[in-house]
C-alpha cells in the first residue's frame, strides 16, 4: 500500500508543473496531501475579542488558504490541520471549516486514537518528531 505524499504549501511555488497552466501536473495524484498548517487560531481569538471579527480572520484565514491551495492544484483541499492541538474543538472554527468545504480537521490533540466517536472534525494525530522516545508514543497510545 502506498504511503501518501504530504507537500507544504511553501514547496508547492517550488514544484515545476504544479500549477493550473496546460501540461502533466505532479501533484495530480490522489496519494499527494496538500497541507497547510494555522498557527495560533486561539490567540487571534482573543486578541480579536472573539465574535464577528475573529469570524471574519477565520473566513480570510480558512478559506483564504484554501482558495490559494486550489489555484494551484487540479484537486481540492479538504483538511484542516491545528498544530499543537489549537482550536481543537472549537465550534466557531469548525463552523469556519464547514463554510469552505473542509471535511477533515487534524489537530494535535492525543488519547483520541481507537475513539470511534471521533469527530472528523476533531481528528487525533500523534506528534512524532525525530527525537520522539518511543516509550513516548506508547503513552500517546495509551499503551
Amino acid at each position: 500500500m502506498h504511503k501518501p505524499t504530504i507537500i507544504f504549501l511553501l514547496s508547492i511555488a517550488l514544484l515545476a508543473g504544479c500549477s493550473k497552466d496546460p501540461g502533466p501536473d505532479p501533484v495530480d495524484d490522489p496519494r499527494v496531501i496538500i497541507l497547510m498548517y494555522h498557527r495560533f487560531l486561539m490567540t487571534m481569538e482573543e486578541a480579536l475579542g472573539g465574535g464577528e471579527a475573529f469570524e471574519a480572520y477565520l473566513d480570510e484565514e480558512l478559506g483564504g488558504s484554501k482558495r490559494l491551495i486550489e489555484e494551484h492544484i487540479y484537486g481540492s483541499v479538504d483538511a484542516l490541520a491545528l498544530p499543537y492541538g489549537d482550536g481543537a474543538g472549537d465550534e466557531d472554527i469548525i463552523a469556519a471549516a464547514q463554510r469552505h468545504g473542509y471535511r477533515f480537521i487534524r489537530t494535535s490533540e492525543r488519547d483520541a486514537a481507537g475513539n470511534s466517536s471521533s469527530s472528523l472534525f476533531r481528528l487525533p494525530s500523534l506528534p512524532l518528531l525525530d527525537d520522539t522516545d518511543q516509550e513516548l508514543i506508547g503513552v500517546y497510545l495509551g499503551i
